[in-house]
């Protein structure tokens, strides 16, 4: 810290220090989860939240993403349809 900080904030130091042992106290002494009940908490979480997925949000990055980069994925992107072609019309022919 610069010597301004210490000044300016000098009064405040102690009292941020006994809130930072606080919380660091009242964390030791908070009841040990076993990995059962944090595994069962993890999964009632996700369960709460499975419906929130922002299927606008996703394709608004994955278009970012095809934007920045369609100079590489164009070219392999006509090969995989190509391909698919090639084996659809193998198929139809058998």
């Amino acid at each position: 810290d610069s010597p301004t900080n210490k000044l300016l904030y000098a009064k405040e130091i102690p009292e941020y220090k006994k809130a930072v042992q606080k919380y660091y106290r009242e964390i030791q002494e908070m009841i040990t989860l076993s990995e059962q009940e944090m595994n069962a908490h993890l999964a009632e979480e996700s369960r709460k939240y499975q419906n929130e997925f922002n299927t606008n949000f996703a394709m608004g990055e994955i278009y970012k993403y095809a934007k920045r980069y369609r100079s590489q994925v164009s070219p392999l992107l006509c090969f995989v349809l190509v391909s698919v072609h090639a084996v659809s019309d193998l198929d139809r022919n058998k």
